[in-house]
């Protein structure tokens, strides 16, 4: 049996790491879903697994316990691409069985300014909060090779750009390269400490994917279950 070819956009966060065990990794690969994490199991699974992601092959010692790199990492094609660069990565999509965005953020960009002292508490904490903000332009209608531009005034990567307008035009591209099967990493609920849009724009992505890329097989990966 020909392996399967697993592209995962973001590579290098914590999610990345978790075990899938072995009778789940098969079960999920001849399914058609395939588990959104390369892991001592991948080899079991028959999966030839890509990783995109800004810094290419993590450094070990930020996301495992050690800096040695694991064994089945040799297994893995690590890439450096930035998924608001549709150019950069387009190209690892070629033949691909599915694509896997597992990219997002907690926090934005503001808070981590109170954080760090950059910005006072009280405008940053207005900005963090702030009921709507701005994703990108319209990821469904940019010109070839496009890339995704931030449209708040200071480029701020807000939820609406990473949870929500990545995911779509990653979707897109997988549709444009005939990838039979999308993967998007979402989530159950979001916390009292996290603005609701962290939620809401993730739920955006799930929607907007379906109703716009009817060809492409959707699945959506909460952290306990799999909806497709």
């Amino acid at each position: 049996m020909a392996a399967k070819r697993l592209v995962v956009a973001g590579g290098s966060g914590f999610l990345e790491y978790v075990n899938t065990p072995p009778s789940e990794a098969g079960r999920l690969s001849h399914s058609g879903t395939i588990p959104s994490t390369p892991t001592p199991y991948v080899r079991r699974a028959n999966l030839i697994v890509s990783y995109d992601s800004r810094s290419g092959e993590p450094q070990w010692d930020t996301v495992t316990a050690s800096k040695e790199r694991p064994g089945w990492a040799s297994d893995v094609e690590w890439a450096k691409a930035d998924i608001l660069k549709p150019s950069t990565y387009k190209p690892y999509l070629k033949d691909a069985t599915a694509v896997v965005h597992s990219m997002g953020i907690l926090l934005e960009a503001d808070y981590k300014g109170v954080v760090s002292g950059k910005e006072s508490i009280i405008s940053g904490l207005q900005r963090a909060f702030s009921s709507t903000k701005r994703g990108t332009q319209d990821p469904l209608n940019r010109g070839v090779g496009e890339e995704l531009r931030p449209q708040e005034s200071d480029g701020q990567l807000t939820y609406e750009v990473m949870n929500r307008d990545t995911a779509i035009a990653l979707a897109q591209e997988s549709s444009f390269e005939h990838v039979p099967t999308f993967v998007y990493i979402s989530a159950a609920g979001g916390a009292p400490i996290l603005p609701s849009r962290y939620i809401s724009t993730k739920r955006e992505a799930e929607s907007i994917i379906s109703q716009s890329l009817p060809d492409l097989r959707k699945s959506s990966h909460y952290p306990s279950r799999w909806v497709e």
